[in-house]
């Protein structure tokens, strides 16, 4: 059974003053409608219903974003074949980002400055003291949302945060509600434009602030819900050239050119620790020494986890307050924790996936081969990606127009979805039922999406950004559910951002979205924006927002100085 969903557009350049329910009523900024949840009941019900671990009750559905078209295919993973069970079209090249607890994905079209909601057909229906679930071709919704230059996007604890790059403005909104008072999109305005980030959870947005005329943010705000109107509640300690981002809980871990910002927020301020990268660092490619650009995290973990350059991860521990490289051979194109937050799976730059210790980065299983080496200096080079499923990653190769399931506990290939084209994001929606979100252990905090921002942003934005930083991030912004986002900035765009300082950023981020993106909490998303196609010289990650934290936003950001 189709649900209706009545969401009024954000109109770009129009402030539309809306009259908001109890809980949002007391914002003066701009707001839109927002669609109610869809499981039904009213929140007193919702609350008293049981929760369920990822996949238990289903295996979801897998939305696969291409690089050269407008269509967007969705697959059911609970069947055995190979075939989609629908497609959706939207304006133009998406990357895909959706909330593991429910139906819904949001489709982010980074040149057409634009966001486009849609209808997995995957819904989890109560009767009888059971859920049972309810299955009917995907759609679009008619909701979107629009502004310059969409990039990082995460999801994280149910809240959406959509950044702007072309205007350093942020729409933040509730992805997840019970019955009752509809929700509302505010927009936030951080200053300048810039290749930012940002968090939202249910008190406080964090959200990257950068100087005028600077490409990248250096430092990171704290903005009150009540207040997003206003100058930030409080600002971190500096992070200069910060790219990448993952959450969990109040956790949230930034990339720097030096290291990196850990920062937990409280009632009424953040607290903020900055990591220096090791001494002993060795240098790039270029004689610029490696960093963290792209951001992975998941709730069952301890650690976070970065890219380091190309050559290797980074394990960030929070509590130890360490930053610990870890050379991976074969060098990594992408990265994201599997559901579980028990391995770090990486696709190398030889073509091969590892399973991978995230603590010690010992391999756990003989690589599997699955592509002959990636070549990112080739023209039209479009990033891959990767995404967590319910025990399974799913892997998109676009030189072969395939994406590739692998069983992760057999470490196994399995089946071969021949999409066509050049797939370039990947998500997983509605692998458990709303009422799961906060009450199972299995709660995956990506980017988003692979959520971790490193920005798995699937877009390949060419910013030039006149430090050539030349991030080869695969980072997936779009971080996808609250399973911890990874964003490294994935946004698969190719955009051109002059900013004068030629970074070249090439950023194939997962935030996450892969900005991936389950990136960084249980992620199981990759929100971990995860900027899939920046490629920053800098913080070359190349990883999928998929969302484990953060934050999908694939681009292809050419910075060299972040060779993510």
């Amino acid at each position: 059974m189709q649900r209706e969903l009545a969401w009024k557009k954000h109109i770009r350049g129009l402030s539309l003053a809306f009259t908001l329910s109890a809980g949002f009523g007391a914002w003066g900024c701009s707001s839109t409608e927002l669609p109610p949840e869809v499981e039904g009941g009213d929140a007193a019900q919702t609350k008293e219903r049981p929760g369920f671990a990822l996949g238990e009750l289903t295996s979801g559905r897998l939305l696969v974003g291409d690089a050269q078209s407008s269509t967007v295919q969705v697959f059911d993973l609970d069947t055995e074949g190979t075939e989609a069970v629908g497609s959706v079209e939207v304006t133009g090249s998406a990357r895909v980002y959706a909330d593991h607890y429910s139906p819904l994905a949001y489709l982010v079209q980074r040149d057409e400055g634009r966001i486009d909601v849609a209808d997995s057909g995957l819904h989890f229906d109560w009767h009888d003291d059971n859920y049972g679930v309810e299955k009917s071709l995907p759609t679009l919704t008619g909701q979107s949302l629009e502004g310059e230059l969409p990039t990082h996007f995460t999801l994280h604890d149910g809240w959406i945060a959509a950044f702007y790059d072309g205007t350093g403005e942020v729409d933040v909104f509730e992805g997840q509600v019970t019955a009752g008072p509809t929700p509302a999109i505010v927009r936030l305005a951080t200053g300048v434009a810039h290749h930012g980030a940002a968090v939202a959870a249910s008190e406080f947005v964090l959200a990257s602030i950068a100087d005028d005329g600077a490409p990248l943010p250096s430092r990171v705000g704290l903005w009150r819900h009540d207040n997003l109107s206003g100058e930030p509640l409080e600002v971190s300690a500096p992070c200069p050239r910060l790219h990448g981002e993952a959450a969990v809980g109040n956790t949230v871990v930034f990339g720097c050119s030096d290291g990196v910002l850990i920062v937990d927020w409280h009632v009424d301020h953040i607290d903020s620790l900055k990591i220096e990268n090791p001494p002993a660092a060795p240098p790039a490619a270029g004689g610029r020494p490696d960093r963290v650009g792209t951001v992975m995290a998941n709730a069952r973990s301890e650690v976070f986890l970065g890219n380091w350059g190309q050559t290797g991860l980074a394990v960030i521990d929070p509590q130890l307050g360490t930053l610990t490289p870890i050379p991976v051979d074969g060098g990594v194109q992408a990265f994201t924790f599997d559901l579980t937050g028990s391995y770090a799976l990486v696709l190398t730059v030889d073509g091969k996936v590892l399973r991978l210790d995230p603590r010690t980065g010992a391999q756990m299983g003989t690589p599997l081969e699955l592509s002959p080496a990636f070549d990112s200096t080739e023209p039209d080079f479009v990033r891959p990606a990767l995404v967590a499923g319910a025990g399974h990653l799913y892997v998109a190769l676009p030189a072969d127009g395939v994406v590739v399931e692998i069983d992760v506990a057999d470490w196994s290939l399995e089946r071969t979805f021949e999409v066509g084209g050049a797939p370039h994001s990947l998500a997983v929606a509605a692998l458990a039922p709303p009422s799961s979100r906060s009450r199972t252990a299995d709660h995956d905090h990506d980017h988003g999406d692979d959520h971790g921002h490193g920005h798995g942003h699937g877009h390949d934005h060419d910013h030039d950004h006149g430090d050539d930083h030349g991030h080869g991030h695969g980072d997936d912004h779009g971080h996808g559910d609250d399973h911890g986002h990874g964003h490294g900035d994935d946004h698969g765009h190719d955009h051109e951002h002059e900013h004068g300082d030629d970074h070249g950023d090439d950023h194939g981020h997962e935030h996450g979205d892969d900005h991936g993106d389950d990136h960084g909490h249980d992620h199981g998303d990759d929100h971990g924006h995860n900027d899939d196609g920046h490629h920053h010289d800098d913080d070359d990650h190349g990883h999928d927002d998929g969302h484990d934290g953060g934050d999908h936003d694939d681009h292809d950001d050419d910075h060299d100085d972040d060779d993510h």
